[in-house]
């Protein structure tokens, strides 16, 4: 006898899609009032692509790579090739009237992740349709987990929610009983193509739909899904060998892991960002940095440390596992945890395609996640029954209730604290220096947007960010561009800044500005730099400070050999005026 949650799921399945909606746009409604953030200018107001838009530009979306349009992104995004993401920018871009409104851009990022929730329970109850309590559990689990407001609250990634929306609807369509088998089977293709074209992930939901058929509703593998799938294959990688010139990675391409450091390297490092970050953090701390930096890539000297190897031991032996587990028991818990594994080998860039490190790289195999989560609760439910079939007896029906119910008041708690964060990029980048430690890049961004010029704001996450540096002082020849113009930027300004206070300590940071500029000279092959003179002029006034002008006019003189600069040559006029008094 089934219990009255269960019933209700049954006979009002509509209740459970509300539900399941309502919760989606209860915890991201507020999104609606932020700005861009992070890379979100480079899809909306940077983009000539977007802004521009003409009717016979259409083609053009679908002929070159992501962020063209955007300017000089860098060559790691020339590899990235989601037409249809981009073209849904377009859209909001049209809907709001040409301009580059940030609500209307959230709003659709709500209405997506709402209608996603509600396709994630579809497809669910269509794999497990002898278990609705169960299905509303991981669909449930699913739409608050945290991890997740780095792609709901941010408009770049919404190539995340629309791959795995229009993947979901073409296994759905595929499946579905109602209707004409060829009107199905050319929707499901046209679906599927539309998940290729919004994120090249898609490509690894396929064969977890095939293991799906087998665990859940006992088919064999029929060659007539493949060739269903072939088709909208075939041109997505033609039109993306048509735009990039490459089927893959374009030549060039920089990745998230260094040149040349192979495959075990990749492994090791993947493995370590799936326990520490994608499974602990995910699950458990919840201290998700949304400002992920390149400090935990392993460099070759450290392959071999202890809990890299522990952690590449640990993800095979779930991965396989959970694989023998789903073929030769058709276990659920099993299915769910290699969906996990399978649907994130393309996040850590074992596949390298583009960077790693980030969570809105866990949004499609955190459905795995969930479900297995669940599976795993409902599991020890029915052992504890003596049952065997997935829907559960009253007594372990509420007590996988009263497990998951207080799971998910808690993942929703968190993930509507966190959604706040990404209000603007000051209150992103603040939150990251707290959570990150060891990443002086988010407090250097943090003291970037913190409104204000020169202030005890921004001076207090510089003078963060400054000592992360200066206890890493023997990595210094190690560090690259972005991390040598923060190093000298936020020395310069905090120099500037301790001037009247404190012409010593100004002199000694002053002096690291022009050591780092003089390294970052290196790195830019000695092209001319305009902010390099910056740190030559605040140690030439801090030396003049001080009384020692002699020193002052050399640094003027060192520093306007760099680059004209208006500060340096007047300092160097006046200190030469006096000493002909």
């Amino acid at each position: 006898m089934l219990p009255i949650s269960e019933k209700l799921l049954v006979a009002r399945p509509l209740a459970a899609y509300l539900l399941v909606i309502t919760l989606a746009v209860a915890l991201y409604a507020q999104t609606t009032r932020f700005q861009f953030t992070l890379d979100d200018p480079l899809v909306t107001t940077l983009s000539s692509q977007v802004g521009n838009f003409k009717t016979n530009d259409l083609a053009t979306l679908f002929s070159s790579h992501f962020y063209a349009g955007s300017g000089n992104v860098g060559s790691n995004n020339s590899n990235l090739y989601r037409p249809v993401a981009k073209l849904s920018f377009v859209l909001d871009y049209l809907l709001a009237g040409r301009k580059f409104t940030p609500a209307s851009f959230h709003l659709t990022n709500v209405i997506l992740y709402a209608l996603l929730c509600a396709v994630v329970l579809r497809f669910l109850r269509r794999l497990m349709p002898d278990a609705p309590l169960t299905t509303f559990c991981m669909a449930m689990v699913f739409t608050v987990l945290p991890a997740h407001t780095e792609v709901v609250a941010n408009i770049k990634h919404r190539e995340e929610m629309l791959s795995l929306l229009f993947a979901l609807s073409a296994w759905i369509a595929a499946t579905s009983g109602r209707g004409k088998a060829a009107v199905r089977a050319l929707l499901a293709t046209t679906l599927f193509l539309l998940a290729l074209l919004s994120k090249e992930s898609a490509l690894l939901l396929l064969p977890l739909f095939f293991l799906g058929e087998y665990v859940f509703r006992d088919r064999r593998l029929q060659l007539r899904p493949l060739l269903l799938a072939a088709a909208p294959l075939a041109v997505y990688f033609f039109l993306r060998f048509k735009a990039l010139g490459a089927l893959f990675s374009p030549e060039g391409t920089a990745t998230f892991f260094l040149a040349g450091e192979g495959l075990p390297i990749r492994l090791l490092t993947s493995a370590w960002i799936f326990t520490r970050y994608y499974l602990w953090d995910q699950l458990v701390t919840q201290q998700l940095n949304p400002s992920f930096s390149h400090y935990f890539i392993l460099q070759p000297e450290q392959a071999l440390t202890a809990p890299h190897l522990l952690s590449l031991a640990l993800c095979l032996a779930l991965a396989v596992s959970s694989l023998i587990a789903s073929l030769w028991r058709k276990s659920v818990a099993g299915y769910w945890l290699f969906f996990f594994f399978c649907s994130a080998g393309l996040a850590t860039n074992v596949i390298p395609i583009g960077t790693a490190g980030a969570f809105r790289l866990i949004f499609t195999p955190s459905l795995g996640l969930s479900a297995f989560v669940v599976a795993v609760i409902a599991g020890i439910c029915r052992l504890t029954a003596g049952a065997s079939a997935h829907s559960l007896p009253r007594r372990e029906a509420y007590r996988l209730l009263a497990v998951c119910l207080p799971l998910i008041a808690f993942y929703g708690y968190q993930t509507f604290t966190r959604a706040g964060i990404w209000k603007n990029n000051y209150t992103l980048f603040a939150y990251a220096a707290g959570v990150d430690s060891q990443n002086p890049l988010s407090s250097y961004e943090a003291g970037n947007f913190s409104g204000e010029g020169i202030g005890p704001v921004k001076i207090g996450h510089f003078a963060n960010a400054l000592r992360q540096y200066s206890t890493n002082e023997r990595m210094f020849t190690k560090l690259d561009e972005r991390n040598l113009v923060a190093y000298a930027t936020m020395a310069t300004e905090t120099a500037f800044y301790s001037l009247e206070s404190d012409p010593l300590a100004a002199l000694a940071l002053a002096d690291t500005g022009v050591r780092v500029f003089s390294r970052l000279a290196v790195v830019r092959g000695n092209r001319p730099d305009s902010n390099a003179p910056a740190p030559y002029y605040v140690k030439a006034l801090a030396e003049y400070r001080l009384g020692r002008r002699e020193a002052s006019l050399q640094t003027c003189r060192e520093g306007l050999s760099i680059h004209s600069h208006e500060g340096l040559s007047r300092l160097q006029e006046k200190i030469a005026a006096e000493a002909g008094r």
